[in-house]
């Protein structure tokens, strides 16, 4: 029995030497190998074939340190500096295993200043780099957890914090509470400082609780709970620890620290690395590209590559960074107050890259990318990649999905960059997230549109298009397409978040602009506006919001000036614009077909303001309400099966700079919001309301009884190119020149619809001069007449395109707009420009028609649904027919007076 004892425990020690790269036969160690440094800033090569343990600190910095073979760090204290260390030609360095773990300390510094040039192929200096058919394996303590939350909310002054979690942080250890108020990330000295708060640990009263130096600042740390249906919503601060047993930091002596040159982790195409447990700091290099905390470096597909567990905080530029890099698991980090873009994503030819788990808290405005001035917790350029219950606080944006047309940057030259077509990209995995105390939480629009980081507008309608490819002669065809052809490739496919929580949000919880983006069991909680989806076939679904939680946020501001409008009753989202309501779900313009279905609204009340400069003012609230800009929100949009509970506004329209927003409709579909099944509501405009609508002044809109078959949207796009002379900041003053006017003819209803317009400023003329093109749209009555007069009222337009969306078989509206006599016209309809028929009577008009009245110097437009058209949106079965005219006129003089046309 004594002799199996022995063989077991002797089988035992060579296994466990087999798991520890250290405890390995056959090793030479450093204090004994004849190739270690003899002096400062040598250059040192491990040569294949070598197996070298670095059993003792070096008794001199490197500059370069070359591992073609192993090298392997003992597991005892250990510090080492370089500028350089590279595996390289097969090389390894090895820091624990993952089933070897090292539980000493082990500090690395990298050194060096700034460099004059840039070699973006290499490394430069202050690097750890891992080269082709090479491996880097860092395996820090594992810590357990590395984030957890409060239980219970922490007041400020407190100095006992109580965790969710049994945890194994230790006194002396830092860690990071995140604040629970809205921030301000332009970082203005006038506004209130963030309130994520890093502090050491004192004590360790139990397993749940550490003891750190009076807090600054309330924390919150209880679930919102309540409601009709018991809902349970963690709203709680996260408390991450910063400190791990294995250290990279870059050395910031010299003008290193002014320059904001730190060190960096890189990984090159072929390279392998495995980083966990790992502290990083003061690493990044500021606005240099490829040099960030960690970074894959167009590594190609890394499934057994992964960076979890670590620490990265007060960065330089970035946190981790996948570039051209595919496959990679991002678990458990912990990241604090970046500079820029935290968790990136970068030229949009990554993908299937799992983010899990990760924190990251403060990214402030940065300088390497145009976009960094409005930075993200996570910045996503390839929709494919996935996102399990991570947690984004601060900063402009929690997840900035951002997505350019193909891929950027180095990504651009690649062959297959064709067969990209990102903005139509299936989305990956969006589930649990959370984010909070940012501008936006969940953003997805202003896309990627230059490797600067410029952005613009521009929607996501994700699809299945790769299905198309085999009917394409080439892959390269895709780029020739128009993007109504791209949005006709494969069947859609809906970009789903689901699960995610966004909360203390200054402008939007959720916001998608595109089609068929999907938000399952949302919750949305003290947010300017909960969700907002600009663009069509939206569908939240079994979602919760909350106008104001018990958490009033720390309205207190010792260093902000008087003039701020502070409230002291409770931090309000956007303090410098009292004036903006706090609404739920908010319609937009461009499209509609939207859906909002079995979901809860709690907690929207008005607010008479006690801020200094607002005291008496009321702000409004409303569970649902509207933005309407240049378009208009569709009549299509259905609203089944809501709840309200402790809600004084369920609908609430604000008056934004736009008049648009008067002409309003959406329809009460089964009656949950006004108690009338079928129900319009409509905004104040006169041009959509008949005798049948009923004024609500609180909701500033009418409810009508009947259903919204009548109410059509429409939209008319001024081709004209019209030159225009004034100060375009002048909005005001263009306004004659540059709006819609709509007379409804029966009884003379007026709306004035401001435009959307580009101008492109003129040199060649003393006088600011301008090329515009504007779009309109408001809804209107079908089978109703109406009058037209666009831009400058003395003048008639050339070109332009007019249409009316979700008309049944049978429905028509007229349009009438001046002409001079003399004016000749070509009109077509349907896309594939059919020529309408001119008819000689106004009474004769039906189908797609014109007719000129010469006498009257009037142009008839009549536009007619000659088919039946349904679409199914998520089995809910909807009208989607759309009927359109375009207009050319021809004035022989080309004078487009409406009183002479030059002959």
């Amino acid at each position: 029995m004594k002799f199996l004892v022995v063989l077991f425990s002797l089988c035992l020690v060579v296994l466990i030497s087999a798991d520890c790269p250290h405890k390995r036969s056959g090793l030479t160690k450093w204090s004994e190998w004849s190739g270690r440094p003899k002096a400062v800033a040598a250059d040192v090569n491990i040569p294949a074939n070598s197996k070298i343990l670095l059993d003792v600190s070096p008794d001199f910095p490197m500059n370069q340190l070359k591992v073609s073979g192993e090298l392997i760090f003992d597991d005892t204290p250990l510090s080492i500096s370089f500028e350089r260390m590279y595996a390289i030609d097969g090389g390894h360095i090895w820091i624990g295993s993952e089933d070897c773990r090292v539980k000493s300390q082990i500090n690395i510094t990298l050194l060096g200043q700034r460099q004059p040039t840039f070699d973006p192929d290499g490394a430069g200096t202050k690097c750890i780099g891992c080269f082709v058919n090479s491996q880097i394996d860092i395996h820090g303590e594992d810590r357990n957890p590395t984030w957890t939350q409060l239980d219970g909310t922490v007041l400020k002054g407190a100095t006992d914090i109580v965790l969710e979690d049994d945890v194994d942080w230790r006194v002396g250890e830092t860690i990071i509470i995140a604040t629970t108020d809205f921030e301000d990330f332009n970082e203005d000295p006038n506004y209130p400082p963030s309130q994520s708060e890093k502090r050491v640990i004192l004590a360790r009263p139990n397993s749940k609780t550490v003891t750190v130096d009076p807090l600054n600042y309330m924390h919150w740390g209880d679930f919102w709970e309540g409601g009709k249906h018991n809902e349970k919503i963690d709203i709680r601060a996260e408390v991450g620890l910063l400190t791990r047993n294995i250290v990279i930091k870059g050395d910031i002596s010299g003008t290193a620290g002014d320059d904001h040159w730190g060190g960096h982790v890189m990984v090159h195409e072929g390279g392998e690395l495995r980083i966990e447990g790992v502290e990083l700091f003061f690493v990044g290099q500021k606005d240099q590209l490829g040099r960030y905390p960690i970074h894959f470096h167009v590594a190609g597909q890394r499934p057994l590559s992964y960076v979890k567990k670590n620490a990265i905080h007060d960065t330089f530029q970035r946190c981790v960074t996948m570039h051209g890099t595919s496959d990679v698991l991002i678990e458990e980090n912990v990241a604090f107050n970046s500079s820029g873009h935290c968790y990136f994503v970068e030229d949009g030819n990554e993908q299937y890259n799992v983010f899990n788990k990760n924190l990251g808290i403060t990214a402030r405005k940065h300088t390497l990318l145009k976009s960094d001035s409005q930075p993200a917790i996570f910045w996503i350029t390839n929709p494919s990649n996935h996102y399990y219950f991570n947690h984004a606080v601060g900063g402009a944006f929690g997840f900035w999905y951002s997505m350019p047309y193909t891929p950027l940057g180095s990504a651009a030259t690649l062959p297959d960059k064709q067969e990209w077509l990102l903005r139509y990209t299936p989305f990956g995995d969006f589930v649990g997230n959370v984010a909070h105390s940012t501008g936006s939480g969940i953003f997805i629009d202003q896309m990627l549109t230059n490797a600067d980081g410029s952005t613009a507008l521009a929607s996501y309608n994700p699809r299945n298009w790769s299905q198309a490819l085999p009917l394409l002669d080439k892959p390269s065809d895709l780029l020739s397409l128009s993007d109504y052809e791209k949005q006709s490739l494969g069947k859609p496919s809906p970009a789903v978040i689901r699960d995610c929580i966004t909360f203390k949000c200054s402008d939007n919880g959720f916001w998608g602009r595109g089609d068929y983006i999907m938000v399952i069991r949302g919750k949305s909680l003290d947010n300017m506006n909960g969700a907002t989806f600009p663009g069509s076939n939206s569908v939240v679904q079994n979602s919760v919001f909350v106008g104001e939680t018990d958490n009033v946020g720390n309205p207190q501001c010792e260093t902000c000036p008087s003039w701020i409008p502070l409230d002291p009753l409770r931090k309000r989202p956007i303090t410098w614009e009292q004036s903006r309501p706090i609404l739920g779900y908010r319609s937009y313009d461009a499209g509609g077909g939207d859906i909002l279905i079995d979901s809860v609204f709690y907690s929207y009340h008005d607010v008479v303001l006690q801020s200094n400069g607002n005291i008496g003012k009321v702000r409004k609230a409303g569970a649902i309400g509207a933005l309407t800009g240049p378009n208009v929100i569709a009549p299509i949009n259905l609203h089944f099966r809501l709840e309200f509970y402790d809600v004084e506004n369920r609908i609430f329209y604000y008056n934004s700079t736009s008049d648009a927003i008067m002409g309003v409709t959406f329809i009460d579909n089964d009656g949950s919001i006004t108690g009338k099944c079928g129900a319009s509501i409509i905004g104040t405009g006169s041009i959509v309301r008949s005798e049948d609508c009923t004024p609500y002044p609180a909701w500033n809109a009418y409810v009508c009884d009947n259903n919204d078959q009548a109410r059509r949207s429409f939209s008319f796009s001024d081709r004209s190119s019209r030159v225009v002379y004034g100060d375009k900041t002048d909005r005001d003053g263009l306004r004659d020149l540059t709006d819609l006017y709509i007379y409804r003819l029966y009884d003379k209803a007026t709306l004035r619809v401001e435009g959307d317009f580009d101008d492109y400023y003129s040199s060649s003329d003393p006088d600011p001069q301008y090329a515009v093109k504007f779009s309109y749209g408001t809804n209107l009555i079908v089978n109703t007449e109406y009058l037209l007069i666009a831009g400058n009222k003395s003048e008639s337009l050339s070109s332009f395109y007019v249409s009316v969306s979700g008309m049944p078989e049978g429905e028509f509206v007229r349009f009438a707009i001046p002409y001079p006599s003399g004016t000749t016209f070509k009109v077509t309809y349907d896309y594939n420009n059919k020529n309408a028929t001119e008819v000689n009577s106004k009474s004769q008009l039906t189908g797609n028609s014109f007719f000129y009245d010469s006498g009257a110097g009037l142009l008839w437009l009549h536009i007619e649904s000659f088919y039946v058209a349904w679409a199914w949106r998520y089995y809910i079965p909807v009208v989607d027919a759309t009927a359109f005219l375009n207009v050319v006129a021809e004035c022989p003089g080309k004078n487009f007076s409406h009183s002479n046309c030059g002959v």
